[in-house]
Parts: C-alpha cells; structure tokens; sequence
C-alpha cells in the first residue's frame, strides 16, 4: 500500500443512465484505498452528470465532500485525461490536464488505487 504515489489513467464513457437523481452514476478513482469503504474518490459525472466532486469515503458512512463540487459532465464517446496526486497529506486532481482540487485532508494516511463506474 502506497501514500505517495501519482495515477495518470484515460477512459471513454460508453453508456450511461438516464435514470433521474441517480447521484452515484459516473466514473470514480479512488486513492488510498484500503478496502471500498475507506478511500479518497474523484467522482467525475455524478449528480446527474452535472458535477466533479473529491470525497472520502469512511467505514462505508458514504461520500462526505472535501471541496466545493466542480460543474461539468461526461460526454458519451469522448476521451478523458485524469491524473490524482497523493505527497502527504495533499491531495491534487486533474481533469483533461486542469487541475480540478488541491486540498490536504488526514484521515487516510496510505493505501491503493480503486476504479469503479456506475450507472
């Protein structure tokens, strides 16, 4: 388990749901996973497809922001840069080569990378 890393990834959204208030539905990148209850998520495309936010997730409590949530969508068919940044207890997330949040939090202090898409 790591606490100082980068991850750099590219993905295409395929599909998506149509389903209203479906909160969770979108691409998610955890860092410092310990398990899928405990990690740092960049969740990108999620309120409906209208938001980018950075969460914690702890002991499966659900998703408490650690910054104010970034406006945007995923589009259908289109490619996405992420790269997420650990050093410490900072924590930096890019989208498309913009940073999206710098922030530092210490609750989690070490652990893997987690992928998860929904909806």
């Amino acid at each position: 388990m790591g606490a100082h890393y980068r991850v750099e990834l590219e993905f295409q959204k395929t599909a998506g749901t149509r389903e209203p208030f479906n909160h969770s539905a979108g691409v998610q990148v955890g860092i410092r996973a310990t398990d899928l209850k405990n990690a740092y998520w960049l969740r990108l495309g999620v309120f409906d497809n209208t938001e980018h936010e950075l969460s914690i997730e702890v002991n499966g409590a659900g998703f408490t922001p650690l910054a104010p949530k970034v406006a945007g969508d995923i589009e259908t068919g289109r490619w996405y840069r992420v790269r997420l940044e650990a050093r410490g207890h900072r924590l930096r997330a890019w989208l498309d080569g913009v940073l999206q949040f710098d922030l530092v939090d210490r609750r989690l202090p070490a652990g893997r990378v987690a992928l998860w898409g929904t909806g």
